[in-house]
């Protein structure tokens, strides 16, 4: 059960680290945001599903 929560904690951190670069981006410069949200976007979404411990 540890090392499934282990396997769990650290994607989690990572995804939170990425989440809050990206908020503090937008906030610092919303404009090259905005221009880069939809590859953000990808790029995140890629982030959490290579991340998962486990394939479904």
């Amino acid at each position: 059960m540890s090392t499934n929560l282990q396997l769990v904690r650290v994607p989690i951190g990572m995804a939170g680290l990425l989440v809050g670069f990206v908020g503090t981006m937008h906030i610092v410069m919303p404009w090259w945001f905005a221009s880069t949200r939809a590859t953000g976007y990808v790029i995140t979404a890629a982030f959490l599903c290579g991340s998962r411990p486990y394939r479904p």
